[in-house]
C-alpha cells in the first residue's frame, strides 16, 4: 500500500487491504468489499464521538442494508480492544484493527500535529470512492444524512 499525504478523493479507487477483525479472522477488502460499503475510520478505539458514531451505524444498520450495503468500522489498535468495542456495542459489522495504521495512510488520514484523523468513506461495488468526510474533529467526520444520501443515490433512489 502507498502512503498518502491527502485523503482520498470522490471517483477514486480504493485501496485494496487486509486486516484482522475484532475475532481475529482475515478481512480482505478484495474479497469482502463487493457492493456498497461503508468504511468508518476510528480516531482511536476509545474516542467517546467515534463510539457514538459506531453506535449510530448499528442503530441504522437495517436502513443501510435497505440500500444494498454493509459497513466496516477501523480503529487504529490491536485485535483485543476491536474485540472489546465488539463485546461493548455489539455491531451487526466487523470492527478490524489497524495496528499499525497502514490503511489509515493508504486512504490518506493522517495525523495533524499529533491527532489523529477520522473519516467515513463510502466504496461503490466497483471499489470506487463515492464519499468522503474526514476531519481532525471526530464529530465533524461523520455526516449520517449525508452517507444515507449517498447510499440512496447508488441505489438510484432519489433523495430531496
Amino acid at each position: 500500500m502507498q502512503d498518502r499525504s491527502e485523503p482520498i478523493a470522490l471517483g477514486e479507487s480504493a485501496p485494496e487491504f487486509t486486516l484482522k477483525s475484532s475475532e481475529d479472522a482475515i478481512f480482505n477488502s478484495q474479497e469482502q468489499i463487493d457492493k456498497p460499503t461503508v468504511i468508518m475510520f476510528m480516531r482511536e478505539f476509545t474516542c467517546i464521538q467515534c463510539r457514538n458514531n459506531l453506535a449510530t451505524l448499528a442503530r441504522n444498520y437495517a436502513e443501510i442494508q435497505a440500500q444494498g450495503a454493509q459497513v466496516v468500522v477501523i480503529g487504529g489498535g490491536n485485535v483485543k480492544q476491536a474485540h472489546a468495542l465488539m463485546q461493548t456495542y455489539h455491531p451487526p459489522f466487523q470492527i478490524l484493527a489497524d495496528t499499525n495504521r497502514d490503511v489509515y495512510r493508504a486512504f490518506g488520514i493522517n495525523k495533524m500535529m499529533f491527532i489523529q484523523r477520522n473519516a467515513t468513506f463510502v466504496i461503490d461495488g466497483d471499489g470506487i470512492v463515492q464519499h468522503v468526510n474526514e476531519a481532525v474533529i471526530p464529530g465533524a467526520g461523520f455526516d449520517y444524512p449525508s452517507l444515507l444520501r449517498t447510499l440512496k443515490n447508488l441505489q438510484g433512489t432519489p433523495t430531496p
